[in-house]
């Protein structure tokens, strides 16, 4: 937690609602590290598209052997559905086909869901995301603590919308 943060929320608040935003912001800040590390796996995978390279977890799937016996491997022939350009069969090359299509279906995917998952996170960072989050949490901590004082839950508010400026300043230029 950042000492701006921890200096706001000190100051004049009671001890258990500073714990509580005190966890507001370490969950913040977890999840600014989240944006920041699926932000870099967008761009590395942007730039394995245009080259047609797969990550490297799945390019070790394709070169993945599977162990037969050799005297199989050279008697074997297609199986329904296997295509054969010519009347030789390749064993080797056609498990290594099925699993390049594979990879690269589950590399699709996997730049899918990295895409919607960097717009989520990408919205979840915003400054007034994180006070209507601070807010909701806060409201169910007056609910909870019964604090019914609107001065109290007011200052309350307002140092949370000040340490969520704060906690944003300190970590949207890292983001």
């Amino acid at each position: 937690m950042s000492t701006t943060i921890g200096k706001l929320w000190t100051c004049c608040i009671d001890p258990e609602t500073t714990k509580f935003c005190q966890k507001w912001s370490k969950d913040a800040t977890h999840l600014y590290s989240q944006f920041e590390t699926h932000k870099q796996l967008k761009e590395k995978y942007d730039l394995l598209s245009p080259h047609n390279l797969l990550h490297t977890r799945l390019q070790s799937e394709v070169d993945y052997l599977w162990q037969w016996p050799k005297c199989y491997v050279k008697a074997a022939q297609p199986v329904v559905g296997e295509t054969v350009a010519d009347m030789h069969y390749d064993f080797d090359a056609a498990w290594r086909a099925m699993r390049l299509r594979h990879a690269r279906k589950c590399m699709g995917w996997i730049k899918a869901q990295q895409v919607k998952c960097l717009e989520m996170l990408s919205r979840s960072v915003q400054v007034d995301m994180q006070k209507q989050n601070l807010k909701d949490r806060l409201l169910v901590r007056f609910a909870t603590a019964c604090i019914t004082n609107d001065r109290k839950k007011n200052r309350i508010f307002r140092h949370a919308k000040e340490s969520v400026e704060s906690f944003t300043d300190e970590h949207m230029p890292q983001v």
